[in-house]
């Protein structure tokens, strides 16, 4: 497997977090893609469409654009490992997609959309696939990002430092230290980042869990879900098969390619 991630230059940096490559072995396994709060641009390189599923079958397979927007989840996802054979993609800053898009973050949670609906492609798929190395293939889509933003739009500071906030501090604290409404926070966070102030919370702290038991260390269960902000082990094993549809147990005996990927059993 080839693996690589580009921090893209200013302007870029403050609204993009991460551009990536995936070339992997092509088999026939799914894995599970557990949410973690991004809204992503995905190319594939190798074939004309993306699988998804319709549910936890097999069975329920269909094919979709080849260049898709994902928006934040609130649930596991499966994809077909088909797909990594040559694959790109952009994450997003919370808050970061406002300058690519007319539509706002809230109208993509939940969804795959093709890319090509939303901004103008100007061949991005065809020069990625022409150039001959990764490195270049992550320098031409900077390049493109940068030629589909809208000078216009901007992300809303007071939406990034919220998404940072809420990663520790509860609704209530995070709107008082903004100045705000928590009716206000409730608005910027949906319409800009994607989620409502107390689901993005959740996620933050599911996520935390997540990255502390990929470590592989020991786990002392009661310590890990007070650490990460769970009343109690309970509530922490509820909230994570929420996100997950596993138990935080299974998670560990897996395979895990990345933190947020489960090879199927």
């Amino acid at each position: 497997m080839i693996y690589l991630e580009r921090t893209p230059a200013a302007p870029l940096n403050n609204l993009v977090g991460t551009l990536w490559y995936c070339s992997a072995t092509v088999t026939q396994a799914r894995q599970r893609v557990l949410p973690n709060g991004n809204l992503q641009i995905i190319l594939n390189l190798a074939a004309d469409a993306i699988r998804e599923f319709r549910d936890d079958s097999p069975s329920s397979e269909y094919a979709v654009s080849p260049t898709i927007l994902t928006g934040l989840q609130t649930r596991y996802e499966w994809v077909d490992t088909r797909d990594l054979q040559e694959i790109v993609g952009v994450v997003f800053l919370p808050g970061g997609a406002a300058p690519f898009f007319r539509e706002s973050a809230r109208h993509f949670r939940s969804r795959t959309l093709a890319l090509a609906d939303l901004v103008p492609m100007r061949d991005i798929r065809g020069r990625l696939q022409q150039e001959p190395t990764a490195h270049g293939k992550l320098k031409r889509l900077e390049e493109w990002l940068l030629s589909v933003s809208r000078p216009d739009a901007l992300r809303v500071p007071a939406a990034a430092r919220a998404a940072v906030l809420l990663k520790e501090r509860s609704v209530r604290e995070t709107a008082q230290m903004l100045g705000c409404s928590e009716r206000h926070l409730h608005t910027l966070m949906t319409n800009e980042v994607g989620m409502s102030p107390k689901t993005w919370g959740r996620l933050q702290r599911f996520n935390r869990a997540v990255r502390a038991l990929h470590t592989g260390e020991e786990v002392r269960w009661e310590e890990l879900a007070l650490e990460c902000g769970f009343y109690d082990q309970s509530h922490f094993s509820n909230e994570f098969k929420a996100f997950a549809g596993i138990d935080p147990r299974t998670y560990t005996r897996a395979t895990r390619p990345w933190a947020s990927h489960v090879q199927e059993a």
